[in-house]
């Protein structure tokens, strides 16, 4: 029969296979648990492909050695490969963050030219009504101008003097508020105004004391 040498070996060889048996088992679930989680994070390429180069190296390492050339050949392309990982991904952040930047530089482009046109809407609101108002006070003058002469041949009143007074605060109301750009104001100015010429027509001893 077989020595206790012989046995002793035998044993040795089995519990060495058991071994790497389990060893690969183990190895075999972290990698799938790895890989699943590697999904769910959204970085399963990167992972799957740090797995396979583990894998490989692990084969050539059992096929020719750890200190073989071939072993030393693999490490490089592996290095290779990962630096071409990192530019890769660095391209894309890149792009990415470029994108970005182009939609924010549009966006302010979009928001400067709205608040110009913004402006020019407000300033074209501004010389409408300064028009408006011009218009207003050259139509005001050139009524009381002629008021101012076609009066004074008018009959007299007896109320004049008492109706004077208040004529006079009104017209001074309506002054203050045309002043202040309101439009309604420097529209019924010269309605007042041609009543107020006409009381100091009235009032008036002679024409050039009213003039």
């Amino acid at each position: 029969g077989a020595t206790e040498s012989q046995l002793a070996q035998v044993e040795a060889m089995r519990a060495e296979v058991v071994k790497q048996a389990t060893e690969e088992m183990l190895r075999s679930f972290d990698q799938s648990v790895a890989q699943r989680w590697a999904a769910v994070n959204g970085n399963s390429d990167e992972v799957g492909r740090a797995i396979s180069q583990a894998n490989e190296l692990r084969e050539t390492i059992q096929q020719f050695g750890e200190g073989s050339a071939q072993v030393a050949e693999l490490l490089k392309l592996h290095a290779a490969e990962t630096a071409q990982d990192a530019q890769d991904a660095a391209k894309s952040e890149y792009d990415s963050l470029k994108a970005q930047m182009d939609a924010l530089e549009q966006q302010r482009v979009q928001l400067q030219q709205q608040a110009i046109q913004e402006q020019i809407n407000a300033i074209n609101e501004q010389l409408s009504a300064a028009k408006t108002l011009k218009s207003t006070w050259e139509g005001l003058d050139k009524s009381l101008g002629q008021s101012r002469y076609n009066l004074f041949a008018g009959s007299a009143n007896l109320d004049a003097e008492n109706r004077l007074g208040t004529v006079q605060a009104e017209f001074r109301r309506l002054s203050g508020l045309a002043l202040g750009g309101d439009s309604d104001a420097a529209g019924q100015l010269a309605g007042v105004g041609t009543s107020l010429l006409d009381i100091v027509k009235q009032t008036a001893g002679t024409e050039e004391e009213y003039l």
